[in-house]
């Protein structure tokens, strides 16, 4: 064989080989994203049997077909596992909200719109808003990781304020925020927020803090379950709310 040739075939033969082992590793990927997202169902349902306190990998892994052992192959153990809970739980409660915000509308109607969207999301899936705003996991203590996820709706709403405020001249009430109080703000604020006061931050982060009162009230019934107020509760505080930002209530 001519050795022009016999070096193209060579290197044919390396780019098959390089396909194919391509394709055999992203099948064993998508298996095992597969795999995982089932694990994430499993302990989803076993989270709405036995709560979170209760959650444990050997249950979990008995609902996919998975020895005890085996299971540790996707998760470390059990905070690995709840912090995988905690963080698609905060994505989808955020792409919920995002969903349902309203861009270039009065920023009242971004502000309804968005915080009814986080209730009904949270009467919708009671068991994960408990992961999120319930009675803290004994035992658990929730890594970085989960802080992206963890504050997007809360950013989401801080940004419609500032945004009305800069752009459309929405007037905002000034209230001195505390030195100690502006250094953690500072910390926390995202670059869309860079240049806009403390109060901005400040006070949507509040208003946020207000809401998931509200909703946890509704969701774990402490209203009672007879005459149950919330969803007038609810709408009286985004009312409130907005007139804490110095919005125009509808």
């Amino acid at each position: 064989m001519h050795p022009v040739i016999n070096e193209i075939t060579v290197h044919v033969k390396n780019i098959v080989l390089f396909v194919y082992s391509v394709r055999m590793v992203s099948r064993r990927e998508r298996s095992r994203a597969a795999l995982i997202a089932e694990i994430g169902h499993a302990a989803r349902d076993e989270l709405a049997a036995v709560g979170a306190a209760g959650l444990s990998l050997r249950s979990v892994a008995r609902r996919v077909g998975l020895s005890p052992s085996g299971i540790y192959r996707y998760f470390d153990g059990r905070d690995a596992l709840l912090t995988s809970l905690i963080v698609a739980a905060f994505e989808r409660l955020a792409y919920t909200v995002e969903c349902a915000d309203l861009p270039g509308k009065p920023l009242s109607q971004r502000w309804f719109a968005m915080g009814r969207a986080m209730r009904e999301w949270a009467i919708e899936n009671p068991h994960d808003w408990g992961l999120l705003y319930g009675t803290p996991v004994p035992g658990y203590a929730a890594p970085p990781t989960t802080i992206p996820a963890g504050t997007r709706v809360a950013l989401r709403l801080a940004g419609a304020v500032a945004e009305a405020r800069r752009d459309r001249g929405q007037p905002f009430p000034q209230i001195p925020v505390p030195a100690s109080l502006a250094t953690w703000l500072s910390e926390l604020r995202p670059p869309a927020l860079t240049g806009q006061p403390d109060e901005v931050l400040a006070m949507a982060l509040l208003a946020y803090s207000h809401m998931i009162g509200v909703i946890s009230s509704e969701v774990f019934t402490h209203f009672g379950v007879e005459a149950n107020p919330a969803p007038d509760l609810f709408d009286f505080e985004l009312r409130l709310s907005a007139t804490l930002l110095g919005l125009e209530v509808p």
